[in-house]
């Protein structure tokens, strides 16, 4: 029988957890950005003159062009790209999860989750329907944890490197 999803105490726990476990990745990848920008010699790749990238398709593009390019990160470069790549997939996931509005009036089948959400385009807006359930947000929770462990890791090795201790990047 086909009823309305009801936004429950599971539903609110899941996603407030993939919302943490989300900022435990971007948290490092500014910092990351930072070091990249004032220690590596990739202020020349910044979009900007004279400014950090900001938003967070920006950084990813910066921190590939940096990790791409630089040959001081050349020993790095093939981890951080990996890392950089499952980042902007997560990043498409979490966006759809958290940026829209559970539909609690459409009758789905029992698991079923439907979430709406207005997609923005340079002329036009238009409302976008994605289906999920209870178990694809933990999924894309545990996907996004061990994410945050390796943007960590590599937020390590990049300190190492050139030097950085607790200070974020000055």
């Amino acid at each position: 029988m086909c009823e309305p999803f009801v936004v429950t105490d599971e539903f609110y726990t899941a996603i407030g957890k993939l919302t943490v476990a989300w900022q435990v990745v971007e948290s490092p990848l500014d910092v990351l950005t930072g070091i990249l920008y004032w220690r590596a010699g990739g202020k020349q790749h910044a979009p900007k003159k004279d400014e950090l990238p900001r938003s967070f398709d920006v950084k990813l593009k910066y921190c590939r062009k940096c990790f791409g390019t630089l040959e001081n990160l050349s020993d790095l470069r093939e981890g951080a790209l990996i890392v950089l790549t499952k980042a902007k997939q997560l990043s498409l996931d979490r966006h759809r999860l958290t940026h829209g509005l559970v539909d609690n009036f459409t009758p789905v089948k029992p698991g079923v989750i439907l979430i709406n959400r207005i997609v923005y385009e340079r002329d036009k807006h238009f409302l976008e329907t994605t289906q999920t359930s209870m178990s694809e947000i933990i999924e894309t929770f545990e996907k996004i944890n061990a994410l945050a462990s390796a943007v960590s890791l590599l937020l390590g090795e990049v300190r190492e490197k050139f030097g950085v201790a607790r200070e974020v990047y000055s």
